[in-house]
């Protein structure tokens, strides 16, 4: 890459609109927003509920086609349908953490984040070393082969936050990912996220309605009538 040359973002929208059917018209969540991140970076949404945080986030994260836009990862816009293939781009490339931890009920914590690296076909040994040193790092070493059923709220978030991170993403999307949990929770997963993200290397973009985790990020915005403003 030659001087003054600008990488690229990791993920960028380009007049992103998005429409849902509604009683006899249609209700219009997301008008024309634009968003990049860039690599490296902490960066928060926040908004109020209902207000299409959610469904900006899974636009970014190729779970849903935009009603009229583009989102591009790197240089490579993503397709208006069929997105269900994208799981293996996306295993590589996004990570994602969940209000509501979305772990399998029947596998251990380890099996949990080792099938998230088995989802993007990594060689079994490294992904099983790389699970296993992630789930120490969040400090459930001593829970490896627990259930969801036998972890706390925050254990399971954290179990989420190794699976987000099991393949090295660019950047891990966050929805409301201490939702579900205590204040003291809240906090020890927040700060879990932001610091292993920074230690892998990973941008963070949060979405949150907490005005306290959205002001951690180095870059804050506000989604207001459809539409994102600088906090």
């Amino acid at each position: 890459m030659g001087m003054g040359e600008k990488k690229l973002p990791i993920l960028r929208a380009e007049d992103i609109s998005k429409e849902f059917p509604s009683g006899t018209g249609r209700l219009e969540v997301l008008r024309a927003l634009n968003f990049s991140l860039e690599a490296g970076v902490f960066a928060s949404i926040r908004g109020e509920s209902g207000g299409g945080k959610t469904t900006l986030l899974n636009i970014l994260g190729g779970l849903e086609a935009p009603t009229s836009g583009t989102v591009y990862w790197g240089d490579g816009a993503l397709p208006k349908q069929g997105l269900a293939r994208l799981a293996l781009k996306r295993a590589g490339t996004i990570g994602m953490v969940f209000q509501n931890f979305y772990l399998v009920p029947e596998l251990s914590a380890f099996e949990n984040v080792l099938l998230a690296a088995r989802v993007a076909r990594r060689p079994l040994m490294e992904a099983r070393e790389r699970a296993e040193s992630l789930l120490r790092e969040v400090g459930l070493g001593e829970r490896l082969h627990s259930p969801p059923a036998h972890l706390s709220g925050g254990e399971r978030q954290r179990v989420a936050v190794a699976r987000a991170l099991v393949n090295r993403p660019a950047a891990v999307l966050a929805d409301e990912p201490t939702g579900n949990l205590d204040e003291v929770s809240s906090g020890a997963v927040m700060e879990l996220l932001q610091g292993t993200c920074e230690a892998q290397g990973a941008s963070l973009l949060l979405v949150t309605h907490s005005r306290a985790f959205a002001a951690l990020a180095t870059h804050s915005w506000v989604l207001r009538a459809g539409r994102l403003e600088t906090a």
